[in-house]
């Protein structure tokens, strides 16, 4: 059995109104434990939805999404979310806001400081454990968002876009990160991304969506051995692989470019 199975899964909003607007339409794909899948396509596609209805923030108009065998009907303690905006409070620390998971779980104080301890070196934050938000920068900040749902130990991590408002220098970076963290922690991981390098770089498997409504495009196997690392994007494999994944989205973002053009 897999890990996840989304099954015939769509969205309608308003339905049965008449401004409803389907974004996602008739999905079905599974992810394996500790696989790492990434899904892209246009803007306006549905991405987020899915990654929504995955999380269990919204209810799919029709079609089941399942973990581990059990249907998601709302948000679950097993799935982590990580968003693109910045999420950490400002006014805890990191170590804080690392713990801050745990601490609503009713963690005691010692384990959850543990915890997070052993989550920061992992990601590369040791040293500073007691530095407010707004002495970190933009990337390291995204790391401390990370930590803090790896603290919580999910069976599912979902990400959506977590590195799109960062330079591509600071994103490449991250990317290999979150590589490493995620080899290390067997973590099964569901990525939202608009970039087709990154999705190459990070994923077993990338599944391509259509224009909104958003439908199953195509899913390319990223069939390059791991661990991996940034030496990868120099080989002929992987630029064959980021062909193939252009050559399946660029008509669809035409698509969706003009869509976001059109007025109601």
């Amino acid at each position: 059995m897999a890990k996840l199975e989304i099954n015939n899964v769509s969205k309608t909003y308003n339905a049965n109104k008449p401004n409803s607007v389907e974004a996602v339409r008739d999905v079905s794909c599974e992810l394996d434990e500790g696989e790492f899948f990434s899904v892209i396509g246009p803007t306006g596609c549905g991405k987020s939805t899915l990654m929504k209805m995955v999380a269990g923030l919204i209810e799919p108009t029709e079609g089941e999404i399942t973990l581990d065998g059990e249907s998601i009907t709302g948000p679950r303690e097993d799935i982590g979310v990580v968003f693109q905006e910045d999420s950490t409070f400002p006014w805890r620390s990191t170590l804080e806001n690392v713990e801050f998971g745990l601490e609503m779980r009713g963690v005691g104080k010692q384990e959850r400081r543990d915890r997070a301890h052993d989550i920061l070196e992992l990601v590369g934050l040791s040293g500073f454990e007691d530095n407010y938000p707004s002495e970190l920068s933009g990337g390291m900040r995204q790391r401390v968002a990370i930590a803090r749902t790896l603290a919580l130990n999910p069976d599912l991590m979902l990400m959506d876009e977590p590195f799109g408002a960062l330079d591509e220098q600071t994103r490449l970076i991250l990317g290999g990160e979150l590589l490493r963290i995620c080899q290390e922690t067997n973590q099964t991981t569901m990525f939202i991304t608009h970039s087709i390098t990154e999705a190459a770089f990070l994923s077993d498997r990338v599944f391509v969506m259509s224009a909104r409504p958003g439908e199953i495009k195509e899913l390319v196997e990223v069939d390059i051995e791991r661990p991996r690392d940034e030496s990868i994007m120099t080989s002929d494999r992987f630029n064959e692989i980021t062909d193939d994944l252009w050559e399946a989205l660029k008509s669809e973002a035409q698509i969706g470019f003009e869509q976001s053009m059109t007025v109601d």
